[in-house]
């Protein structure tokens, strides 16, 4: 039988996931500080000025994008928020550098 959850997901389907993964960028400047948090706990292996820069650097690649969104849908919802949290994070983590 062909089910639908047994096909490989197409190119829309693959960018709302990817979408909806990076949804958390575009959440209130509280609930992006928790999940940075979360990051930094993550990572807290890697000592902290070799984070700050690896992070800020990952964290401009979204910035340069012209879109973090791939889907109207999510851009809509996301994008303008999430582009403040980054920028905002960015600014913190490389303040001292």
């Amino acid at each position: 039988t062909n089910h639908s959850h047994d096909k490989i997901p197409n190119m829309s389907d693959a960018r709302y996931f990817a979408d909806a993964d990076l949804a958390i960028l575009g959440k209130s400047s509280e609930r992006y500080q928790e999940y940075v948090s979360d990051i930094r706990y993550e990572f807290s292996w890697a000592p902290k000025p070799i984070f700050k820069v690896g992070r800020a650097k990952v964290m401009q690649g979204f910035l340069d994008r012209k879109y973090l969104y791939y889907t109207k849908h999510f851009r809509d919802l996301y994008e303008i928020q999430a582009r403040k949290n980054i920028a905002a994070e960015i600014k913190l983590l490389t303040k001292d550098l």
